[in-house]
């Protein structure tokens, strides 16, 4: 019998591809050194791209004149002898050796499986060139003894002959000893997902359909690179011209998907398979146990493991492969065959599913599906259990006020605490009025429970009094929110006075409210005594939540006052505390950063504040947003003009204007027109800064829907637009209202409007040709500034006097001692987009000197490279150059590595 007596010749040669694929630069046979190892394993599931892959490399190899040969298996090849034909029969093609023994044992019809294969090994010992051979489709070998020849013969074959198995499952061959020697190569779905760049490429390039970049994203997302899904995708798309719409809607359910889907991987499951993936589909992860305790048998963790083993699109999360998910469109696929297959278990499913994720403390989850299943009387009970951590703690506002919405009326009227913090969640969607809503029916619960008409019996002992607490507590947040300062102010005083007696975790935001109020009418001496109040009683009791709001609120008053870096001190100290507000880490980070902008005014940094702005979104905390909204506004509004974009800066004051008037911000609006006119005035367009001025009753002082409480603070914007606006006519007005507001907020402590005041009053000097009162007025603003590093008003209103500026700076340096004012001024040099301004060395003699490594670590610091690459440059841990560059810091008075390669340019060491 001759070896190729029987044989299929197509077999042995790669299949026929219909069409060019895309060629993978990153697996080529060059790139990986592709016969450096002795195995290449190949193991992902149906569609991506093993074959295909496969095929590249064999084409690469007989292009390079390496000896290639193909084995295709099928379900017949789990004979030992028929494989074992069938692989000698493929090496035979190379004509590099003829196996004679093992012809001759075969025609003599008297051997054994040992005897054939001692044959086959002795036969490929002489070969002398180097072989490559390629086994496509290796998951379909089963048979014990056909994988333990395959073993064998790549355990004892010569180091001249290379193996490469693809298989959709892994790969049972124990490849344990090439693992230890390294001569094994491996790649998984992981490896042959395609990446975003590759997914672009393909689109784009290779199929020519030019989308969007973030069409190609979601592409991505969807797809999780999946090669067979971008093909199937790839084409449909030709074809369609509402290409977006489609990406949206794409699914595992699109009949092309669904079709390759159920053809080539479900329908050649077990039932028992079947089963296990329809009903764990419904869950975003699961696991054994949870699909045990819905079928009430024990057969989830066999499932999970031949699942794994058939490598079918089943994702682990964990290390300890506990929990798991499917790829993306595999689990679309399975929930859209469910919803006919398990149709009336579904809600059974629901309701157990649920029980096990409340037994097992995952509430948002068990809230998931006991909404899915319409279980509304399990819903109610845990969501009014948990409602206040996961509204107010945790900041799940969307996923709350989607659960409550789907409540019927009866269960709201039924559980107070639900409106209430459904109240709570409609503020943060700056939806004020439901908010009040909600507190209208709050207070017709109360009213009935104390006319008797509810039975107090059926609800927790001291309910009625939380009820009540909470309903008072909102009251005072609406206030705040919609900035009624008249009334929020008592509000929270009376609520404070009343429940004295809580702890400080709850009546953290209440000290919050009311030292905004007094931030906001300028009391600071009363809002520190409140504040300071706060942070003793959070300290006393520990409480994490009461020492954020307190640092939070201490903020703001320093804000207000002027005194930047002290807010930002504040700010991270709070943000030391969002441990349990995860919601509020966005919020601190952003902040900080608007602050830190207003000290720096990099323009590096504006793009930073869009993306932390875009990401913010409705994260932040209700009370505190409404400035945060005006801090950005005016950076941004700002920023613009002094770019000359004044274009850009007049869409930033109408969707400023926008903001104000769609959620009921009257101060924002002020802020927003008192920009714009100086955005006018800067433009030379005094006409239409007088007519917004007027229009809105700033020049004249004649508001009508001023909120209680911020009659000073409307009428101080007005007064400052008619200041600029009699600047610009040269009016002498301007100097009288000058006078008056700087002795005002002079007495109020109030260092920011100062600074601001004093800038202004210098450009009245200036135009009245008083040059040296000018000069020490602005110096007067400089010496207030320096200590808190705030440049903004210099930069902004300076451009009037930019000349007049730049000669007090120039003055200055000589006069320094410390160097923070020296790095605040050297600043000024890069802002004003002039140079010349002069320094005085002198009194770096001070600086600690630096040493050798710090020298050359600081080299590095003026460049790209990142702390990680920069460590591996100079051959020290990322632990040891956090040490050195703390130290560089220190002896430089700079707070981090920007600030140090200035200074050391300023000091002339990168040159020395």
């Amino acid at each position: 019998m001759k070896l190729n007596e029987s044989i299929i010749a197509t077999k042995l040669h790669p299949p026929r591809v219909h069409f060019k694929p895309m060629p993978r630069k990153q697996f080529s046979w060059q790139t990986i050194s592709l016969i450096a190892y002795k195995v290449y394993a190949v193991s992902a599931p149906a569609g991506y791209g093993k074959s295909t892959l496969l095929n590249q490399w064999y084409e690469e190899l007989e292009n390079q004149k390496v000896n290639t040969c193909w084995l295709s298996l099928d379900k017949n090849d789990n004979d030992p002898i028929r494989l074992l034909k069938y692989i000698a029969s493929t090496i035979e093609q190379t004509n590099l050796i003829q196996l004679d023994a093992l012809n001759n044992q075969l025609n003599a019809n008297d051997f054994t499986i040992e005897l054939l294969v001692d044959c086959f090994l002795s036969g490929i010992s002489k070969i002398q060139q180097q072989i490559v051979i390629f086994f496509d489709d290796f998951h379909l070998l089963k048979d014990s003894i056909c994988l333990t020849l395959i073993t064998q013969i790549i355990s004892q074959s010569p180091e001249k002959l290379s193996f490469v198995l693809a298989s959709r499952e892994y790969i049972p061959v124990d490849l344990t000893q090439l693992k230890v020697s390294e001569s094994l190569y491996q790649l998984d779905r992981y490896s042959l997902s395609f990446t975003l760049d590759e997914v672009t490429e393909y689109i784009n390039q290779y199929k020519q359909l030019n989308l969007a970049q973030s069409d190609v994203e979601l592409l991505f997302k969807k797809t999780e690179g999946w090669a067979v899904g971008l093909q199937l995708i790839g084409l449909i798309l030709t074809n369609v011209s509402e290409r977006h719409q489609l990406l949206s809607e794409l699914s595992g359910s699109g009949e092309d998907v669904a079709n390759y889907l159920e053809e080539t991987v479900f329908s050649n499951l077990s039932e028992k398979l079947q089963y296990f993936l329809l009903v764990v589909s419904q869950f975003d992860r699961f696991t054994a146990d949870l699909f045990d305790h819905i079928v009430g048998n024990q057969q989830g963790q066999d499932c999970i493991t031949q699942l794994e083993k058939l490598n079918l699109f089943i994702i682990a999360l964990d290390r300890e492969r506990v929990w798991y998910r499917f790829h993306h469109l595999f689990e679309d696929f399975l929930r859209r065959k469910s919803q006919s297959v398990l149709k009336t278990e579904l809600k059974n499913i629901y309701l157990m599913s649920a029980k096990w994720f409340e037994e097992n403390y995952f509430v948002l989850e068990a809230l998931n599906y006991y909404f899915f299943g319409n279980h509304y009387d399990h819903a109610t009970k845990l969501l009014s259990k948990h409602c206040y951590r996961i509204v107010t703690l945790d900041g799940n506002f969307e996923s709350y006020l989607n659960w409550v919405k789907q409540l019927p009326e009866k269960y709201l009227s039924k559980w107070p605490e639900l409106r209430a913090n459904y109240a709570h969640a409609l503020l943060v969607k700056f939806d004020s009025h439901s908010a009040d809503m909600q507190l209208t029916e709050i207070g017709k619960w109360l009213n009935d429970c104390r006319n008797g008409k509810v039975a107090l019996a059926d609800y927790p002992e001291g309910h009625m009094q939380l009820i009540e607490m909470t309903h008072e507590y909102l009251r005072c947040v609406i206030a705040a929110f919609c900035e009624r300062i008249g009334e929020y102010k008592p509000l929270s005083e009376q609520w404070l006075k009343k429940w004295s007696y809580l702890p400080i975790s709850q009546t953290g935001p209440i000290y919050t409210a009311l030292t905004h109020g007094c931030a906001f009418t300028y009391e600071f001496e009363k809002g520190y005594e409140v504040i300071c109040k706060a942070l003793k009683g959070a300290e006393q009791q520990n409480s994490y939540n009461g020492l954020l709001w307190s640092y939070l609120s201490q903020g703001l008053v320093f804000y207000q006052q002027g005194l930047l870096n002290n807010a930002i001190n504040c700010y991270q100290k709070a943000y030391s505390y969002t441990q349990f507000q995860w919601s509020t880490v966005n919020y601190f980070q952003f902040v900080a950063k608007l602050h830190q902008l207003a000290i720096d005014w990099d323009q590096g940094d504006l793009q930073e504040i869009y993306k932390l702005a875009h990401e913010l979104n409705d994260q932040s905390y209700n009370i505190a947003f409404v400035y945060v909204l005006i801090f950005l506004f005016t950076i941004l509004i700002r920023y613009a003009c002094l770019k000359g974009d004044y274009a850009v800066a007049r869409s930033h004051i109408d969707k400023g204007f926008e903001l104000a008037a769609m959620h009921n911000m009257p101060r924002l609006k002020y802020v927003i027109v008192c920009e714009a006119v100086q955005c006018y005035l800067l433009q030379h367009d005094i006409d239409q800064a007088i007519d917004l001025a007027k229009n809105i009753g700033l020049m004249d002082n004649s508001m009508n829907d001023i909120p209680v409480g911020f009659e000073h603070i409307i009428h101080e914007y007005g007064h400052l637009c008619q200041i600029r606006i009699a600047q610009a006519n040269s009016s002498k007005e301007k100097n009288v209202l000058l006078s008056r507001m700087i002795q005002q907020v002079a007495q109020q402590k109030r260092i920011g409007m100062l600074i601001q005041l004093l800038v202004l009053k210098s450009v009245s000097l200036y135009q009245d040709k008083k040059t040296s009162e000018a000069k020490r007025t602005l110096l007067e603003a400089i010496r207030h500034a320096a200590p808190e590093g705030i440049i903004m008003p210099f930069i902004y209103d300076g451009l009037l006097i930019k000349s007049l500026v730049i000669e007090v700076l120039n003055d200055l340096p000589s006069q320094l001692v410390f160097t923070k004012q020296f790095d605040y001024l050297a600043r000024f040099n890069s802002l004003l987009g002039v140079e010349g301004i002069k320094v005085d060395y002198a009194f770096t003699k001070s600086i600690e000197p630096l040493s050798k490594r710090e020298l050359e670590i600081l080299r590095e610091l003026d460049s790209i490279a990142t702390n990680l690459e920069i460590a591996d440059r100079l051959s020290i841990t990322n632990k040891t150059l956090k040490w050195h560059l703390t130290n560089i810091y220190g002896k430089l008075d700079v707070p981090n590595r920007a600030s140090a390669v200035n200074r050391a340019k300023q000091l002339k060491m990168l040159s020395r």
